[in-house]
């Protein structure tokens, strides 16, 4: 998979085309760059690529993945699909902490399971409601976070909604590419 650039799409705009260079290893969009004359061409992407997108990348030693630093592994020069990073026997994911600091602004699974949302006005109520006290809708024992479940990734461990396309959980550490199978999408 050795390549010259990242994953990237072409946008053509009024006054020429945009380049749009995306992390190949977690898909995320990268940078984008100014429109320029265009005639889709090698050499144009190379120019575009070495003037405005190389630098935002680190290229796998091993594999030639061009990724974000998120996902490279600079004690190796890998990207962390080839070369994953390694805990340290003591090291200990502070994952209970993080929930309680989420929590405390009002994020995080438990707060979610705390709140319902009314289907017919869109207010946010607390799950012992049975009726929306602004327009008087019968409420479902659906939470907002069975909500979200339907609609988005979440972690198998910990049962955090996630973004869709998450590698990593940011709470409890768990790696979700090895969970794939039990990755929950839209199943809630």
């Amino acid at each position: 998979m050795n390549r010259t650039t990242a994953s990237f799409k072409r946008i053509k705009g009024s006054k020429g085309t945009r380049y749009m260079f995306y992390c190949d290893l977690s898909g995320v969009l990268v940078c984008t760059t100014r429109e320029i004359q265009s005639v889709f061409d090698d050499k144009e992407l190379m120019t575009v690529w070495k003037a405005e997108g190389e630098q935002h990348f680190n290229k796998c030693h091993k594999c030639g993945r061009w990724v974000i630093d998120a996902m490279y592994n600079a004690e190796v020069l890998e990207c962390v699909s080839c070369a994953p990073y390694e805990l340290e026997k003591d090291f200990h994911m502070p994952s209970g902490d993080k929930l309680i600091e989420l929590e405390s602004f009002g994020f995080g699974p438990n707060a979610m399971k705390k709140h319902k949302v009314c289907s017919g006005c869109g207010h946010m109520i607390l799950t012992e409601e049975q009726e929306c006290p602004l327009c008087g809708n019968k409420l479902t024992d659906q939470t907002l976070y069975d909500l979200y479940k339907k609609m988005h990734d979440y972690c198998p461990d910990c049962d955090t909604v996630l973004p869709d396309g998450t590698l990593v959980c940011p709470h409890c550490g768990c790696n979700l590419k090895e969970n794939v199978y039990e990755l929950h999408a839209g199943s809630g």
